[in-house]
């Protein structure tokens, strides 16, 4: 499979980012593509190195695995160590202190992807135009629009949109909503973090991922963001499937 990627990371309002995105690609080809974002809980204080610790914890768990393992055991297992460094990190005795933060993971295989997350981070594909998402969002919102108590717009309305449900280094053990979703030529993945889907529609995502490439993509829909004046940190990664 051929990509085409881009990222972009913006502090925003912020006094600190405490989100991180990583990529990895097997130039080999055995194992495939990675694309991953975590967004630290700013709540429990030192949020960007908890997003740091998952993101590079989840790479280097990925690129050891064994080469016989299916990506979906990859996967499981790169959360689990990603949790683990989160929740080990706050038993340091010089270190944060309790910290979390969320994490959404997009495998890329031949020709399809398979998506893993823990909290609110998203990710998306788009496919002739139209959008669909991935990952689940494990947030208080998340939970009230899938029982139909809210719609999604007024999710981004309310005050009550950062509270997450699941999040990497609350508890020692992890539970992994994953799917899994077949891509073409010319499809487009998304991963964002809250600070951009709590301000842009799906349909405005799907609009400008489709008619711009990854990088002017990308920094569209963080503009589009800080225009609306997100109250965040945001950050995008779009990745452009030119090749299966």
């Amino acid at each position: 499979m051929k990509l085409n990627y881009a990222e972009l990371s913006v502090t925003g309002p912020c006094p600190t980012n405490q989100d991180s995105v990583g990529f990895w690609q097997d130039d080999g080809g055995e194992r495939g593509a990675i694309a991953l974002l975590a967004d630290g809980v700013g709540s429990l204080g030192s949020g960007d190195i908890a997003s740091s610790l998952a993101i590079t914890t989840g790479l280097r768990s990925f690129r050891e695995a064994p080469s016989d393992a299916s990506r979906h055991q990859r996967m499981l297992e790169l959360f689990k160590a990603a949790n683990w460094a989160v929740y080990d990190k706050g038993f340091e005795p010089d270190g944060p202190g309790h910290i979390a933060t969320t994490m959404a993971v997009a495998v890329f295989g031949a020709r399809d992807i398979v998506v893993g997350n823990v909290g609110d981070s998203r990710v998306y594909l788009v496919h002739r135009g139209m959008i669909k998402q991935l990952s689940v969002d494990h947030s208080l919102v998340g939970m009230q629009r899938r029982f139909g108590h809210i719609t999604e717009a007024e999710s981004r309305m309310s005050d009550q949109r950062h509270l997450i449900t699941r999040g990497l280094g609350v508890d020692p053990q992890v539970r992994v909503d994953m799917d899994q979703a077949p891509v073409f030529a010319g499809d487009r993945v998304v991963l964002c973090s809250d600070g951009l889907h709590g301000c842009v529609s799906d349909l405005e995502i799907a609009r400008i991922v489709h008619q711009l490439d990854p990088v002017a993509a990308c920094r569209q829909l963080i503009a589009l963001a800080m225009q609306r004046s997100t109250t965040d940190n945001t950050s995008a990664q779009v990745i452009e499937v030119v090749e299966v």
